[in-house]
């Protein structure tokens, strides 16, 4: 019989193991959608353009292409003195 720290421990495992394979890493419209997401960040970067690179259908239908997106816009939109960056600092999605 299971003590119940031995069962805690095995069910917190398991939503954990759940929660990391579900992100959308790991889908087929993932490395599109970080291209995509790159895209605009670099562009916004390049010259604060309001230029979005996406599929609009693809975000909307796909978990991968989504968290693609918001992947390599992350990476791809940084300002290294946060004093000059305009607006919310990241903390809502851009587009």
């Amino acid at each position: 019989m299971f003590r119940p720290s031995v069962l805690s421990l095995f069910v917190g495992a398991s939503l954990l193991a759940g929660c990391a394979t579900d992100s959308g890493a790991d889908g087929p419209f993932y490395p599109a959608g970080f291209t995509d997401g790159c895209r605009t960040g670099e562009a916004s970067q390049a010259s604060f353009s309001d230029k979005v690179f996406r599929d609009k259908q693809l975000f909307k239908d796909e978990k991968s292409y989504r968290a693609g997106w918001r992947s390599g816009y992350a990476q791809c939109n940084r300002i290294e003195d946060l004093d000059q960056r305009p607006g919310d600092l990241g903390e809502r999605e851009p587009y």
